[in-house]
């Protein structure tokens, strides 16, 4: 659970996405643009490793991504089903 504001935060939620930075280099993360839905088949492509970062609101965006506070990395599987999922990562 985010310890700022917002409590919740969503990839594709406009209104939250501009704490997402993502990239295929670690140390090279962008932030995704205020107001933009983030299309995760896109940011996580097929057979490569993405890395992405959250702000969970305690520090004002933008913000360099070495401000965020949760940092990790995922591979894009080639044969997933865009199919609608309730699937959330939590901690």
């Amino acid at each position: 659970m985010p310890s700022g504001n917002p409590k919740y935060l969503k990839s594709d939620d406009p209104t939250t996405s501009n704490r997402l930075y993502s990239g295929v280099d670690a140390n090279n993360l962008t932030e995704t643009p205020t107001g933009q839905k983030v299309d995760i088949f896109t940011i996580v492509p097929c057979g490569v490793t993405s890395y992405q970062a959250w702000e969970d609101g305690g520090t004002t965006v933008p913000t360099p991504s070495s401000n965020a506070d949760f940092f990790y990395s995922v591979t894009g599987k080639c044969d997933f089903n865009k199919r609608p999922s309730i699937t959330a990562l939590t901690q």
